[in-house]
């Protein structure tokens, strides 16, 4: 059946639908918009996304997008809190804080490298969206289970947060190195470093044997390590007591 306006006979007004020229209409949503945005990052990288080349690559005119997102820039807040939304995806807090901190870092990391060229563009990002405040929220709140009153709480989750956000960067940027360039980097740590000269770099000629094996490691559990055991040192510090004289 066809609906009708009852005091005119005309048919009702079908919703408004974002068109480019002659183009096939498409419905435009902020989640249509960011898959597209996400679409185009990935597969021409992120220097190409612009609000023009998301208009036409959706074959809408691209002032349309305006009225979802205000500018780019917003839009690529919301691209970076959406990576860290799929992070949190049926995730519960463990019963011990080191457990639930090992955890999101794990899973921040495992969602950026996912998208690695958005990771690149996002990730120093500070979103101000719920996905962010979410993992703000645990990782304070795991810190303080540790032992940390709030001013501590914060300086340590700033200092993970940096660690996890950098350490993944520098992977994303790897992974978006042509073969030969990743090869000839992982070449230096097995070949160029033992042929250094050990008159003139004495301490990495020493090492050089062992960067090998080390190259094979998970950077990111080390870092990640060092960070967890600093926290439990700060945690445990015994606050001297003063005695009265």
């Amino acid at each position: 059946m066809n609906a009708t306006n009852k005091t005119s006979g005309r048919p009702r007004k079908k919703p408004a639908r974002e068109t480019g020229g002659g183009e096939k209409p498409r419905f435009l949503s902020r989640e249509v918009l960011l898959d597209a945005a996400m679409a185009v990052v990935e597969r021409d990288g992120s220097d190409k996304l612009t609000i023009r080349a998301l208009g036409a690559d959706l074959g809408v005119d691209h002032t349309a997008i305006y009225r979802h997102f205000r500018s780019m820039d917003e839009l690529l807040l919301a691209l970076a809190d959406r990576l860290l939304a799929t992070a949190l995806a049926d995730f519960e807090p463990a019963p011990d804080w080191r457990t639930t901190v090992r955890e999101l870092s794990i899973r921040v990391r495992r969602a950026y490298l996912t998208h690695p060229r958005l990771a690149v563009l996002a990730a120093a990002r500070v979103t101000r969206g719920d996905a962010e405040f979410r993992i703000v929220d645990l990782g304070v709140a795991a810190l303080k289970a540790a032992g940390m009153d709030d001013r501590a709480a914060a300086r340590y989750y700033l200092a993970w947060a940096h660690l996890v956000l950098g350490a993944t960067v520098l992977e994303a940027i790897t992974l978006g190195l042509d073969e030969h360039a990743r090869a000839g980097d992982l070449a230096a740590t097995t070949r160029e470093y033992l042929a250094a000269p050990p008159s003139q770099y004495p301490h990495l000629a020493a090492a050089a044997p062992y960067f090998a094996d080390a190259v094979t490691e998970d950077r990111f559990e080390l870092g990640l390590d060092l960070l967890l055991d600093a926290v439990e040192l700060h945690a445990n510090k015994q606050t001297p007591t003063s005695t009265s004289e």
